[in-house]
């Protein structure tokens, strides 16, 4: 057996280092055009529902449940096979669905045709973060997972502000069809170059064949056997649903703050991507200082952002002539954002290794099913009735009963930091263990 030199040691791990951090940055590409083609109809909502004739409650089905419930069930299957399979080209095939449906959007004609494809964008889309974030839990070490998985999630930030952005930048020149057109193009590019890495190496060893009955009992005792994970869950399940009437924000700016839709899409858009890019970045950095110091880190990291994150959601809502109405967009944009790092490191480190993929899956359901897409088609109803019930401000009053909702969330955090045990693995390893040989 040949000794590798020390010179060439040195390179090759130089190289695996380089390649490490390439497929993070195309991870975080990728993220950041999921969620500008997922939130572009917010930044043209004033003109998709002038364009198509559509009700507030259509608009909010298209942006929450058309799109969650093929999302986050698509994505539970599609999960349990990126526990089996190379995770980099689940992604890509899911990049290369999501793209071409972009695009289809800016032909769509009426109500159809714009729900079959945020339908099947979901179902794209939903490729994308249990994949990842398993490969991120594989190829980075412990000490740094928060803050690896905030970079990754900086296509939250920067993903939902950009869209708003480029509705403002591009609408006037390509109109909404042209920009869904130009956006779906390039993520068909961007999902070929995924197929230009190797799959890393799995924590869990060599994957099983696919089986879903086995796998769906797996999960099911996981959360069984974990009522940290599950109050976790809750916590962000109640998080999501406060943060619903988000879609509607364009709308809520023109119509009951008197912003015109250029300046809002601009300067709320532009405040997002900063204010949540500095938060994201902090939520990790932080939750991975806590989590050296203390078994429960992570939790209690995010406990201080659940914390702030309702009242200053709620404070959001004062008239835009006092000086609050801008501090509280930047600070409810920041927690909401901090939440991001504590909160999937937490679910990481509480899924076992050969399941990453599933549990997180199941995270994206309940979170973006009955949390966010519920919100927002309950936050549609209540404006569609306090409209028909003369109301003055129909949708600053619907914000405020969605938001208020987020307050349930901090006894979920604490339950959770109370049932947890630093690692609650090894009580649900044996019979995960069990399940998966059959």
């Amino acid at each position: 057996m040949t000794a590798r030199a020390p010179g060439s040691t040195q390179s090759l791990g130089v190289l695996n280092s380089l390649r490490t951090h390439l497929l993070l940055v195309l991870l975080i590409a990728l993220n950041f055009l999921n969620f500008v083609d997922r939130y572009l109809l917010k930044g043209f909502a004033n003109d998709v529902i002038s364009d198509l004739g559509l009700t507030y409650l259509q608009f909010g089905l298209l942006t929450g449940i058309v799109f969650s419930v093929f999302y986050s069930t698509c994505g539970l299957f599609i999960g349990i096979i990126a526990d089996h399979f190379n995770r980099l080209k689940v992604i890509a095939a899911g990049a290369m669905i999501w793209s071409a449906l972009t695009a289809l959007t800016g032909v769509a004609r009426g109500f159809p045709d714009i729900a079959l494809a945020r339908a099947f964008i979901g179902v794209g889309e939903s490729a994308l973060t249990p994949a990842s974030l398993s490969l991120i839990k594989d190829i980075f070490p412990p000490r740094r997972l928060a803050l690896v998985t905030s970079l990754y999630y900086l296509g939250v930030p920067l993903g939902t502000g950009f869209s708003v952005v480029v509705a403002g930048l591009l609408g006037p020149s390509l109109g909404w069809r042209g920009t869904f057109i130009l956006l779906g193009m390039a993520g068909v590019v961007l999902s070929l170059l995924v197929l230009l890495f190797r799959e890393p190496r799995r924590q869990s060893g060599t994957p099983s064949a696919i089986n879903f009955r086995t796998s769906f009992q797996a999960l099911a005792r996981t959360l069984a056997g974990s009522p940290a994970l599950r109050y976790l869950i809750l916590a962000s399940v109640l998080m999501q649903f406060s943060l619903g009437g988000d879609v509607f924000e364009q709308v809520w700016l023109v119509n009951e703050r008197g912003f015109d839709s250029q300046s809002a899409r601009l300067i709320f858009g532009s405040i997002y991507l900063v204010a949540a890019t500095i938060a994201l970045i902090l939520g990790g950095l932080l939750a991975d200082w806590l989590g050296a110091r203390h078994p429960q880190g992570k939790l209690h990291a995010l406990l201080i952002a659940a914390l702030f994150l309702v009242p200053t959601l709620l404070f959001r809502i004062t008239p835009p002539d006092l000086p609050f109405f801008y501090v509280f967009a930047v600070l409810s944009s920041m927690f909401a954002s901090l939440t991001i790092g504590p909160y999937y490191s937490s679910i990481q480190e509480l899924s076992p290794a050969h399941m990453r993929s599933t549990v997180l899956a199941f995270v994206l359901l309940a979170t973006t099913l009955v949390g966010f897409s519920l919100g927002s088609a309950v936050f549609g109803m209540l404006t569609d009735a306090f409209t028909s019930w003369g109301l003055a401000q129909p949708l600053s009053v619907a914000m405020m009963v969605v938001n208020g909702i987020g307050l349930l969330s901090i006894p979920a955090v604490l339950l959770a930091i109370r049932h947890h045990k630093g690692s609650e693995l090894p009580e649900i390893a044996e019979p995960l263990a069990s399940a998966r040989g059959r």
